[in-house]
């Protein structure tokens, strides 16, 4: 491994971390930074049409927000961040070390997160004294780690165990299980539930429209259960509340399937309510969301993206003789943001995102098959 190819992925890391604490001059500083790796590559097979979907998608938004509403064109941007991050990344390689080191820093983020997890389990608060947020029918408190926010803290309990399967590092493995097992939100035990799935559909060699199958109905169970949970639930619960933007979102999709609507307000708000649901247009799912402001087309568009990477690094795995584990945190990390962009929130998540497309599209390796 060259001087040169370990500094280029430590420093990549560095400015990933950087952009989990200030996402604009995060997302800039990677961009230009990109500039200095290896622009080689043209997509290719199932890659290949890719950049025009994501071309038409952008187009779509940024025209949306221009003719149909007051949204600035910095709004548009950070609504195309992830799908810039993809297209950009097409053309681009990067080899296992490059990763390797990346993903070196993100594991100290990582461990770092768990110490301030552990730290709030034991005391009650986090070594930066900030208590943690709580619902009636929490069973384990809703750990925020370092940045604060149990969405952020799962997120990098995900990149932990993706990280753990590439270094093929098994403390690393099971020290995520235990970070995603402790932290009371429920979105977290049920990452954990669906890498337990694509584990063992991978393990045992599944064909991949089984595997299909199996991922879409994990993804309807998921939205029945919350279902189901919102309508016996009392007013303003949790499930309440996403069972209610999800109807509203529906109902406004319906209404408007190819533009979507523009009538809701900007800005942030402090209390998640029904009222702020309905007045702020918040479909509580990434897919709702995008049909919701900008038409169907475009939300359409990303799960095409999605399910191509995800059938490419299923490819790649499943002829890979051995299935190396580098192969097999590919074909993972592909199929967990697949299911979870209908429901979470790791798919437009920077960190995420970055590490998402170097594993599944920008390492050499896995396309040399």
């Amino acid at each position: 491994m060259s001087i040169l190819k370990l500094n280029k992925g430590f420093v990549f890391g560095l400015l990933l971390l950087a952009s989990a604490l200030n996402l604009t001059a995060g997302l800039i500083f990677i961009l230009i930074y990109s500039l200095f790796v290896h622009f080689n590559a043209i997509p290719r097979g199932r890659y290949a049409v890719i950049p025009y979907l994501l071309a038409l998608k952008a187009v779509w938004i940024i025209g949306v927000d221009i003719v149909l509403s007051d949204r600035t064109f910095y709004h548009s941007l950070a609504n195309i961040s992830s799908d810039v991050i993809i297209l950009l990344f097409l053309f681009v390689r990067v080899n296992s070390d490059f990763l390797k080191n990346t993903l070196l820093l993100v594991v100290s983020l990582f461990f770092v997160d768990i110490v301030f997890n552990f730290t709030t389990l034991l005391f009650g608060v986090d070594p930066l004294g900030r208590a943690v947020g709580a619902r009636p029918d929490d069973i384990l408190p809703r750990m925020g780690g370092v940045m604060g926010h149990p969405f952020y803290s799962v997120n990098i309990s995900l990149l932990g165990m993706i990280a753990g399967i590439y270094l093929s590092n098994k403390k690393i493995i099971y020290l995520s299980v235990i970070a995603l097992a402790i932290n009371g939100t429920f979105r977290s035990p049920l990452i954990l539930i669906l890498l337990g799935v694509i584990y063992f559909l991978h393990v045992q060699s599944f064909r991949f429209y089984a595997k299909l199958i199996v991922y879409i109905t994990f993804i309807a169970i998921v939205f029945i259960i919350t279902a189901l949970s919102g309508l016996i639930a009392v007013d303003e619960s949790g499930n309440f509340l996403r069972l209610l933007a999800w109807d509203n979102a529906i109902r406004n999709i319906y209404e408007n399937p190819l533009f979507g609507t523009h009538t809701f307000l900007s800005g942030s708000f402090d209390v998640m309510s029904a009222d702020t649901i309905i007045d702020y247009g918040i479909a509580e799912s990434m897919h709702l969301q995008v049909a919701l402001d900008y038409g169907i087309l475009p939300a359409v568009i990303t799960i095409l993206v999605l399910s191509i990477i995800m059938i490419q690094a299923d490819s790649v795995y499943s002829s890979t003789a051995g299935k190396n584990h580098q192969v097999f945190a590919s074909s993972v990390m592909a199929s967990v943001m697949f299911v979870d962009s209908f429901y979470g929130t790791a798919y437009g998540s920077v960190l995420v995102t970055f590490i998402f497309v170097l594993l599944c599209i920008s390492l050499k390796d896995i396309h040399s098959h």
